[in-house]
């Protein structure tokens, strides 16, 4: 659970299930590391650095962002935004 303006990381091997990024709040995924289940809303943040994120749910003036490769799978964006830079892949 990340909320105001935290920050939560998720490295190799590492994986955070249903997380809420709210009000500033940034999830960052790297190589190897998985997030599933994350709802993005209230200037939230989702980055990939090489990670993987499963069933984001974007919301409101959230925002979702896939970059260096990172691999974003079943997106649902409602009101927020979702962009993909670098490599990176949004399916």
């Amino acid at each position: 659970m990340v909320s105001v303006a935290g920050t939560q990381i998720v490295t190799d091997g590492g994986v955070a299930s249903g997380g809420s990024l709210l009000s500033g709040g940034v999830q960052i995924v790297s190589s190897g590391g998985v997030a599933s289940g994350a709802t993005v809303f209230g200037f939230g943040r989702q980055a990939l650095a090489g990670g993987t994120a499963l069933g984001t749910e974007v919301l409101a003036v959230g925002s979702a962002v896939e970059s260096a490769g990172g691999v974003a799978s079943a997106m649902l964006v409602s009101g927020g935004s979702a962009a993909a830079g670098g490599s990176g892949g949004a399916g």
